[in-house]
Formats: structure tokens, sequence, C-alpha cells
């Protein structure tokens, strides 16, 4: 089911991060259970979440991008 939202890639990274995902080849991603999507496979996913589970993915999203904001400013002496 396609909701038409426009999914991020900075999104679609932190469902592959926190949802236990491995690069495989290029766009091909291997789930923990052993099954392979490609990316537009975990766009269609993140476009199904509920409203409370995307809430989530969101949150994991920002608290990444915190967390990386810290470790640059940390490696370029700020």
């Amino acid at each position: 089911m396609n909701k038409n939202h426009d999914i991020s890639d900075e999104l679609v990274e932190t469902y592959i991060l926190h949802y236990g995902f491995e690069q495989k080849a290029g766009e091909m991603y291997e789930c923990p259970g052993g099954h392979i999507w490609h990316w537009a496979d975990i766009v269609d996913a993140i476009e199904n979440l509920t409203p409370p589970e995307l809430y989530n993915l969101c949150f994991l999203a920002e608290q990444d991008k915190k967390q990386n904001e810290k470790y640059y400013d940390l490696t370029r002496g700020a």
C-alpha cells in the first residue's frame, strides 16, 4: 500500500541500522531473518508502518542525528 509519503534516505538508513539489516551489495540488504531486501522494499515497509511505529522510527532518526552531530563536534575539535 503506497501512502505517498516522502521517505527520506535518513529514515531508511535509520530503519536499516535499528532493525539489524546488513548491506550485501549496492542497494541490497539482508534482514536478521536472512531475507534479501532492496532499498525500495524498505521504503515500502516504512510507508506501511503504523503511526506509532513511524513516530518511533522518526524519534530514533532524530537521536541518531544528535549523536552524529556530537561525534562530528568531537572529531573536529569543537
